[in-house]
């Protein structure tokens, strides 16, 4: 049954150290022969990554010892001979002869490299959601300082626009004010922008005469208004602007 599962089980002889067994999955995760390994029982030490390979050559030297140190949990990288990569998970068991000297391990080698693959996947994933995140906190106060600066800049030119006589009215093309230095001005009689479609439809400068008031039983007032459209980048008026 150990022929056919795919982890790696080995067993160990100590003295002196010789591989007593290995199951064939060793060749197909370290992409060695076993009769190799049988000649050389160090030889997967040599393909631990080198980055991995002084720790876990220590911790498993000092457990064959005998030493306080266990070997349950033990996750490092090999090379195979083609160059690729592997994640190999390791954990074994030491045995003692009658006097407590250590005399042979076996352990499984398990191969995590899906696992550790989709492991490193998530972790970018969130390292960028991370970096999302703060990039949308930096526009954020950045968006909120430009509105802020936005409103004192409306509020300091209606205080100029307001010392001025006349008033002053931006009209959308709807007819509809979207700006005024004098609300009581507008008035619903006023919002038709009747007189204002040549301006709309031909883009030319007109001057025309408003009412104002706020109810039809007061005095109605007449006034001059010079007119000239503001226009988009696509050439049609977004906006009429007079006083």
């Amino acid at each position: 049954m150990a022929d056919t599962i795919p982890e790696v089980i080995w067993i160990t002889s100590l003295e002196p150290e010789r591989v007593l067994y290995t199951s064939p999955s060793f060749e197909r995760i370290w992409g060695l022969k076993v009769e190799e390994l049988y000649r050389n029982p160090r030889l997967w030490t040599e393909t631990i990554h080198p980055e991995d390979r002084d720790r876990v050559v220590s911790t498993f030297s000092e457990w064959i010892a005998g030493t306080k140190i266990n070997y349950h949990d033990v996750e490092y990288r090999i090379v195979r001979p083609d160059g690729t990569i592997r994640w190999i998970h390791e954990r074994g068991v030491l045995t003692r002869d009658k006097n407590g000297r250590p005399v042979e391990v076996s352990g499984i080698s398990t191969d995590i490299t899906t696992a550790k693959q989709a492991q490193q996947a998530l972790e970018n994933s969130f390292q960028e959601i991370q970096l999302l995140t703060e990039r949308l906190e930096r526009e954020n106060v950045a968006l909120k300082h430009a509105e802020a600066k936005l409103r004192q800049d409306e509020e300091e030119l209606r205080r100029m626009t307001d010392a001025i006589p006349q008033t002053i009215v931006v009209l959308d093309p709807s007819g509809a004010p979207i700006y005024a230095t004098r609300q009581r001005l507008i008035t619903p009689a006023s919002r038709s922008k009747t007189c204002l479609l040549p301006a709309f439809e031909n883009e030319s400068s007109i001057r025309t005469t408003w009412r104002n008031g706020e109810t039809s039983e007061r005095p109605l007032w007449r006034a001059g208004c010079r007119s000239r459209p503001s226009n988009e980048r696509l050439g049609k008026t977004a906006s009429i602007a007079g006083f």
